[in-house]
């Protein structure tokens, strides 16, 4: 499903009606400035999910819910942090959060262990904890 480019400045509620059916949800290039806990839950086949180019400053716990989560696309918003549901994605392999407000990496990171591709870059963090270490799989820093 792709709403990127919509001039979106926010979700409807009735998205979720579809939410469990669909594997890939584009909605980049648009001014989101949140997406709905509620909304996010019903993803619940979601493999890939883009959301670069947002006003985004936080993301829903509920990302947790996405267990088949692939590939998570963030760059270009305004987030601090993630949110501890980030930990329940244990297929996540791909993670885009360059060009954002961080100053940390968040610790929620170190539990996705498929992880094979983090992007950092142009944050505001000055060190790397040990704990990246623990993602063996990454090839991509």
């Amino acid at each position: 499903m792709d709403w990127s480019e919509a001039d979106l400045e926010e979700l409807p509620a009735s998205v979720a009606l579809i939410g469990k059916n669909v594997t890939e949800l584009a909605l980049e290039k648009n001014s989101l400035s949140e997406f709905p806990g509620s909304v996010m839950a019903s993803f619940t086949s979601l493999v890939e999910l883009y959301l670069r180019q947002n006003q985004l400053t936080s993301v829903p716990d509920e990302i947790g819910c996405c267990v088949n989560l692939d590939s998570l696309y963030l760059e270009d918003n305004l987030l601090t942090t993630l949110p501890e549901g980030v930990s329940k994605l244990k297929n996540l392999k791909g993670l885009c959060l360059h060009r954002n407000m961080l100053t940390s990496v968040p610790e929620c990171i170190y539990s996705c262990k498929a992880l094979e591709e983090l992007y950092l870059d142009s944050n505001k963090i000055a060190t790397l904890h040990p704990f990246i270490g623990n993602l063996k799989n990454l090839r991509e820093l």
